[in-house]
């Protein structure tokens, strides 16, 4: 049974796990029983007028304090790279305005895209109480969070095979450091969602 989550919404939630641990395919493989329609919500890749409208609503939703939080975590040598995912949270979080009052889980929501952002920003102390400060201004508009996990030797042959049959998608743990840094940010994203009072639902995917 889904928990009651944002109260604009029935029943919302969104997955979040590594890359490559199964979370397209276990949204897709009818692992939730919801009454609405999931192709909706998929994000498409590129940008599109679409994507614009939903960065600019995602700023009136507290957007414009997070950007400000986020600005001051940023690595100047990754800058552009963490600009974009940036925009890129602004976007699932204006995204989120499609669904009010539906039943719908999503594949790449807001908490993917913060995971994204920590994944490119050297870990410290005032990080971790940033993510914190962010996950705070955003709570009202949380819902219920699945974490998908598997074993790392699955995770990683997923991402190989993925590359191998999509020229366009690159693997991002290519290395044993990348897939260390992905994740000790996602420890540290559990852990301020975890310091902000909410509790996610894991899902351990072991295909």
């Amino acid at each position: 049974m889904v928990e009651d989550g944002w109260e604009n919404i029935k029943h919302s939630g969104e997955l979040l796990g590594l890359p490559g641990v199964g979370k397209t395919h276990i949204l897709s493989s009818g692992y939730f029983a919801t009454g609405e329609s999931l192709s909706d919500y998929v994000v498409k890749r590129g940008w599109s007028f679409d994507k614009l409208k939903n960065i600019i609503t995602g700023l009136r939703y507290d957007g414009f304090i997070v950007v400000f939080v986020m600005l001051k975590m940023i690595n100047w040598p990754n800058i552009w790279g963490q600009v974009k995912l940036i925009l890129v949270l602004l976007e699932r979080l204006g995204r989120k305005n499609r669904y009010f009052g539906k039943d719908a889980i999503i594949d790449e929501g807001v908490m993917q895209a913060i995971w994204g952002f920590l994944w490119r920003t050297r870990i410290k102390s005032s990080v971790f109480k940033n993510t914190i400060l962010i996950i705070q201004r955003l709570s009202k508009y949380i819902g219920t969070i699945y974490y998908v996990g598997c074993r790392k030797s699955s995770n990683i042959d997923r991402l190989n095979i993925r590359a191998k049959s999509s020229p366009n998608v690159k693997n991002i743990f290519s290395n044993a450091e990348s897939y260390q840094r992905g994740r000790r940010a996602m420890v540290m994203l559990l852990c301020a969602i975890r310091k902000n009072g909410h509790k996610f639902k894991y899902i351990d995917n072991i295909n």
